[in-house]
């Protein structure tokens, strides 16, 4: 684990976060989870929510089909 996480401690309780967000949002699975409030990508995590939906994007839902 990387700094906050390794001197966080919540570590043996959270492990850092989820490691597929971390990857997906920052590029690297060993980064801080920016969800947590620690990570100093959080705020920009914060931001991109925040932003407006593109109003030309629309939603596909994925149907579940019945078992």
């Amino acid at each position: 684990m990387k700094d906050p996480c390794i001197h966080c401690e919540r570590k043996e309780t959270d492990f850092g976060g989820c490691r597929c967000q971390a990857f997906q949002l920052t590029g690297d699975a060993a980064d801080t989870d920016p969800a947590c409030s620690l990570s100093e990508r959080h705020e920009t995590l914060i931001e991109i929510t925040q932003e407006r939906p593109d109003p030309d994007r629309s939603w596909v839902y994925r149907i579940l089909a019945a078992s």
